[in-house]
């Protein structure tokens, strides 16, 4: 029985590892997009400003 518990424990542990990196990988997306979405803002207000003059 103690084999069997420490088998579920090692299976759940694994579980909860794999969400807790998935939710982290999806965090890191996150901020790698909002990153990128502010640059892409600033190099499209450079353009305008070179397009204008």
């Amino acid at each position: 029985m103690p084999i069997i518990d420490s088998l579920s424990s090692a299976c759940i542990y694994r579980q909860t590892k794999v969400l807790s990196f998935s939710s982290y990988e999806r965090h890191n997306f996150q901020l790698w997009s909002l990153i990128r979405g502010s640059v892409l803002e600033k190099i499209k207000s450079v353009l305008k400003s070179e397009s204008i003059i």
